[in-house]
């Protein structure tokens, strides 16, 4: 009814994801043919779904994104269009901040070019030949089904081609009638004041009279205004950055752990790692750094920090520590990450002879290091914490009430190891995107290999409020929770001989 309402009882085509053919479309035809008893849609064209890190966007997977998640990247909304045209709506589009950061700079380099062709003196005339030839050639990929890949392909096989660049400029911003990337704004977008036009004119007399030393000095006074200078044949341009310029010039960022470098094959480095993920929440940051600095004194420890996509100062105040104190070293994230993914990252970037993880919401009041390093001096000792817990079936665990000795499992407040048991144990995984239940894991992992897991409740380690958890609906809680202890059974639940109660009495 509201289709016939706006477009008559013919219309060429009808979209929809492909969870809409059964039984939504299949219905609006037999009920839109049964009234009219003729077609009513010529083309019905269905998308494939969006995934995000691989997997369904969900909240309570953390990967469902909006918009604003990009622009708070810097990265332009036009480079998300990019990226969907990368892939034909047919076929499911892996959504990754990896892939739309590479779709922004294969933009970039197209804005690039086309502000450098439109600089150029017009030609007294084209090819009409030529310009026909690649225009039909366009035409033919995108009404192929709409290949908005293959149109792409074909836009950047024009930039490396052999034809003037005036016509390049010329197809291109024809064929952006189709691509909407807005090439033919450039002019507004990359307008500059007068003054910064009379800069740069001063710096184009300097090097005509070879005081090339002066120029420089002149052109990184005007970049760090937030221009780009460009230096070719047709003389010196000017523009302003992009969002995304200045943004990469804040910190590195990456957007998963297989971008971090491993250093598990290594030999050790400093004496200790203290390993911690913030995400937010500055002042517990602050308080559990600068807590495991204190304690630390006489010590070579690294603090290594991941910075899992935090918005609300934690990534500054973590760079300004890391500048101001050469023990502290931040690895930022362009967005939230997994818990696993997150804690990899600090797994495969750790130096230290002995590893630390420790939540945010920990603070060391005493020394913990001593302690520590003498439990895992035993052989036979995998991993060593103050908060074990207990299990006598592998579905319920409980905490240790103050017991020292072997437990289950080590909670992750505190969770500390060899760092050469990596090579054995291997890194956590990754399905766990959310936190609960994944030291529950992780800890069978050690225990899987032999390892014995030991609680020291003694450990001066003073736990805080864990701002993720208390901020979170019940709902929200019980389902995540159950969500990754699921996956806790599904790989651990037939090991009951790994349970202590199960173990012959030492």
């Amino acid at each position: 009814a509201m289709s016939m309402k706006y477009l008559g009882t013919r219309f060429d085509i009808h979209t929809g994801g492909v969870d809409n053919i059964f039984p939504h479309h299949e219905g609006e035809i037999a009920q839109s043919e049964g009234y009219t008893s003729e077609p009513v849609v010529s083309l019905w064209v269905h998308g494939q779904h969006l995934l995000a890190d691989g997997v369904k966007m969900a909240k309570s997977a953390g990967n469902s994104f909006i918009l604003a998640d990009i622009e708070d990247q810097g990265i332009d909304p036009l480079a998300f269009r990019y990226l969907c045209m990368t892939a034909r709506y047919r076929t499911r589009l892996n959504f990754t901040f990896a892939s739309v950061k590479a779709a922004q700079r294969g933009l970039l380099r197209l804005t690039n070019r086309v502000w450098e062709w439109s600089m150029l003196p017009r030609l007294d005339g084209m090819d009409e030949r030529l310009v026909e030839e690649w225009q039909s050639r366009f035409t033919q990929r995108v009404e192929d089904d709409m290949d908005m890949p293959g149109a792409l392909a074909l836009v950047w096989e024009l930039v490396r081609a052999d034809v003037p660049d005036q016509v390049k400029l010329h197809l291109i911003l024809s064929f952006d009638g189709v691509l909407g990337l807005k090439l033919d704004e450039l002019d507004a977008a990359y307008r500059v004041p007068e003054e910064i036009r009379d800069e740069v004119e001063r710096r184009t007399a300097l090097r005509l009279q070879s005081s090339y030393a002066e120029a420089d000095r002149l052109r990184s006074a005007i970049e760090s205004k937030g221009y780009v200078v460009q230096d070719g044949p047709a003389g010196t341009r000017v523009r302003p950055k992009t969002s995304w310029e200045v943004h990469q010039e804040e910190w590195p960022r990456i957007s998963s752990s297989a971008e971090a470098a491993s250093l598990v094959g290594e030999p050790d480095g400093p004496e200790l790692t203290v390993g911690i993920v913030a995400s937010n929440y500055v002042d517990d940051a602050q308080r559990c750094v600068k807590s495991a600095l204190r304690w630390a004194e006489g010590r070579d420890i690294e603090v290594l920090v991941v910075d899992n996509g935090s918005t609300d100062g934690t990534g500054q105040w973590l760079g300004d520590a890391a500048t101001s104190d050469e023990r502290v070293r931040v690895i930022h994230t362009d967005h939230v990450i997994g818990a696993a993914a997150a804690q990899n990252i600090v797994l495969k970037q750790s130096r230290g002879k002995t590893v630390v993880l420790m939540d945010t919401s920990v603070e060391v009041i005493g020394d913990i290091y001593g302690p520590i390093d003498e439990a895992l001096n035993d052989a036979g000792v995998g991993v060593v914490g103050p908060f074990g817990v207990r299990s006598a079936d592998l579905q319920h665990f409980h905490e240790g009430e103050g017991e020292a000795g072997d437990v289950d499992a080590m909670q992750a407040y505190c969770f500390a190891f060899r760092r050469r048991r990596l090579q054995e144990v291997g890194l956590m995984r990754e399905s766990f995107r959310f936190y609960r239940n994944l030291d529950l894991d992780y800890s069978f992992q050690f225990k899987d290999k032999g390892w014995r897991i030991v609680a020291v409740p003694s450990l001066a380690v003073q736990r805080h409020v864990h701002r993720v958890w208390s901020e979170m609906s019940e709902d929200e809680r019980e389902a995540m929770s159950k969500k990754n202890f699921g996956r806790f059974l599904d790989k651990w639940g037939s090991r009951n001989e790994l349970l202590m109660c199960n173990q012959p009495p030492r």
